[in-house]
């Protein structure tokens, strides 16, 4: 939402009176992008009438915030720049406008940054420790624009956010590496400069190598310069005569590559700073910290459009998936086995939260003794019933594919397939009995013996998949915002369908089914004004002949051509039925193009692992008290996927549509509505 400036306003205004006062003509300033384009939620949204669901606040206009970002090296260094500028150009994917400046000097940084404030961006990211003072100073003139910079200290202003930088949790998983393969036992850090940031990198990466050699010892520089490589070669190399050094980790790009040329030289190791370097040293480049900023940017991008950004400091580090490492192909078979398996319970063990790793931001803090793990920090054990194969690709799969996730993170798991609902109450009371921490009961129908069984087992946390908000002490629901994705299957039912008559199979009429029919319908009107909806509860979730057979009802009595189906077999049903009178199907939960690759036109699919990380990490830490969880597109939950076979049938403009809508759900501008009944 790129903002006009007083002083611009003025330019405006100075100019239409010069022009209407005759001569020549003056010309007439371009207006920003944001304004030029039509308001595609005004003719998204379906009229009040059509949509009965009260209660509802109409959407606010308010688009996508416009982001600046100023670096002070080359944007394209697959490394400390190029990883903020991936997650600005992710943000420009979901409709912000960006820019970015790069190899600004601190001495031309404030300059930059009130050009921007006076072009009107919404917020200015100064990618750099050097440029604090430049923020702060700019900032405190400018208190309308957000900002924030790579500080690591936690220093903020009300519209000045810091961002850390915890490389050192995965400096730790180096050391690791570092303990196994340095023969000298001599690890050397290379600095730009000795701040918090890059001190921690080199303690945590000597903390990891003492668990596998206790003599380990490390040797630290600050080059007093992010860029300067030849600078950075030559106090490796002194490293080497001094102390031995035969492995370095780099904080900022010179130190980095010039770890990297020390180590070519002497036969060493060295490690990539912020992306993967592996080509810069084949034969020495073990591994790479990997950074992604998107949480960074998500954030601070949503805080700036709903009004809550305060000065916010920033923390995501390896368990929120912002941080890691990546090992060299090359190289991955000089590495012992032991080493990756230490490496991989390490990792597992920061994301359940049972390892801790050291933050020493200076030479005067004392690393600090690692305390044992409490009991209660392990992760939990989580059991899973389904009422369908586990294997379904659908429904079934999702849940246990976010239960596989969780088992990598080091939770125990089990699972339960076609469970019956009169037999669920028996096989949750038995994982109970074996002292499961978490029971998820994936159906609808298991909705009484949840309740009951948790009632019994008040130590014990449940979910299940209501999607109504109905929840216990002990007892979580979850819900299932298909109706998100079904607006976008709407907009393509709409192009596609020649009928413009539009079928919904359900195994019931439950509120998570009506509302994806009515949402693909409000979808569908966006495009044809006409399209109509037909519905029918099949009465089962599994029996797909009753729900081809009630698909081709609704060809019968209303010229269907084009359907969505809530359930595995409703949605198997649709796609049989389309195929028999060739119309189109949606897949359910999972991409089902190659069960009907030529009627499958696109296919719901959903990401359940926000849903069971929360809930894992609230069972461990006792914040779990029957929370409602929702988790739809903006939270990349839920998408849509098309039948790459039938992409080239896709008008562009359905597909364009398409990506404005999910554009504006991502960023608020765009509400689809939710009709349960």
């Amino acid at each position: 939402m790129l903002r006009l400036r007083p002083v611009l306003l003025l330019l405006i205004a100075l100019m239409l009176v010069l022009a209407a006062c005759g001569g020549e003509e003056a010309p007439v300033p371009t207006e920003p992008a944001q304004e030029e384009a039509p308001a595609a939620e005004e003719e998204a949204v379906p009229a009040e009438e059509e949509v009965p669901a009260e209660g509802e606040a109409p959407a606010e206009e308010e688009g996508p915030p416009a982001i600046a970002l100023i670096v002070d090296g080359p944007i394209e260094d697959n490394s400390w720049a190029e990883a903020a500028n991936n997650a600005l150009k992710a943000e420009a994917a979901k409709g912000s406008e960006t820019a970015f400046s790069e190899s600004v000097q601190v001495a031309d940084s404030a300059r930059v940054m009130r050009e921007y404030v006076d072009q009107g961006f919404d917020m200015i990211v100064a990618h750099g420790f050097n440029y604090q003072e430049a923020v702060f100073e700019v900032a405190g003139e400018s208190p309308d624009v957000n900002f924030a910079w790579a500080g690591a200290i936690n220093r903020t202003a009300e519209n000045v956010a810091d961002y850390d930088q915890p490389f050192y949790e995965p400096s730790y998983l180096v050391g690791i590496l570092a303990g196994h393969m340095s023969e000298s036992g001599s690890l050397g850090g290379l600095y730009g400069f000795d701040i918090p940031a890059c001190h921690a990198m080199g303690e945590a990466m000597l903390a990891g190598a003492q668990t596998v050699n206790p003599d380990a010892t490390l040797t630290i520089t600050g080059v007093g310069d992010w860029q300067d490589v030849p600078a950075a070669k030559e106090a490796g190399l002194a490293q080497v005569d001094t102390a031995g050094v035969d492995f370095w980790i780099g904080c900022g790009e010179g130190p980095t590559f010039g770890s990297i040329e020390a180590a070519k030289e002497v036969g060493g190791y060295a490690t990539g700073y912020v992306g993967d370097m592996s080509e810069l040293g084949p034969d020495v480049v073990l591994s790479s910290i990997v950074w992604n900023m998107s949480p960074i940017f998500e954030t601070m991008a949503a805080q700036t459009v709903d009004g809550s950004f305060d000065g916010p400091y920033y923390q995501f580090g390896v368990a929120d998936d912002a941080l890691d490492i990546v090992l060299n192909p090359a190289l991955a078979d000089t590495i012992p086995e032991e080493a990756m398996a230490a490496i991989e319970e390490a990792r597992a063990a920061i994301i359940d939260g049972s390892l801790v790793v050291p933050f020493v931001p200076s030479a005067d803090v004392e690393p600090e003794e690692e305390a044992p793990a409490e009991a209660d920090a392990a992760p939990p054990a989580i059991a899973l019933i389904v009422d369908g194969p586990i294997e379904d690709n659908s429904w079934a799969e999702a849940a246990n594919n976010a239960l596989k996730a969780e088992a990598a993170k080091g939770s125990e798991t089990a699972f339960s397939e076609s469970v019956q609902v009169a037999d669920s109450a028996r096989v949750m009371r038995e994982y109970v009995d074996q002292g499961f921490d978490m029971i998820v009961a994936h159906g609808f129908n298991y909705q009484e013996a949840v309740f009951e069984v948790a009632g019994e087992s008040p130590d014990v946390n449940f979910a299940w998949a209501g999607a109504i908000n109905r929840t216990a002490e002990n007892v979580a629901d979850y819900d299932q915002p298909f109706y998100e994705p079904s607006y976008l299957v709407g907009i393509l039912a709409g192009h596609m369908s020649e009928s413009g008559s539009l079928g919904g199979l359900y195994g019931f009429d439950i509120p998570a089914c009506h509302a994806m029919g009515e949402a693909m319908l409000a979808g569908a009107q966006t495009v044809n004004p006409d399209a109509t909806l037909t519905i029918t509860g099949v009465g089962d979730w599994q029996d797909v002949p009753a729900a081809k057979e009630a698909g081709l009802a609704q060809v019968d009595t209303a010229g269907v051509d084009f359907w969505i189906g809530c359930g595995e077999g409703p949605t198997f049903g649709s796609i049989e039925a389309a195929k028999e009178v060739g119309g189109y199907a949606t897949g359910y939960v999972g991409d089902m193009s190659e069960l009907g690759p030529d009627v499958v036109l696109s296919s719901i699919v959903w990401n359940m692992s926000p849903i069971f990380e929360t809930m894992a990490a609230q069972t461990v830490d006792g914040s779990f008290d029957g929370p409602y969880y929702q988790f739809g597109v903006a939270d990349d939950a839920l998408d849509i996927v098309l039948n790459p076979a039938l992409a080239d049938t896709i008008p562009e403009e359905a597909m364009a549509a398409i990506e404005e809508a999910r554009a504006a759900i991502i960023d608020g501008s765009l509400e689809v509505p939710f009709v349960p009944q």
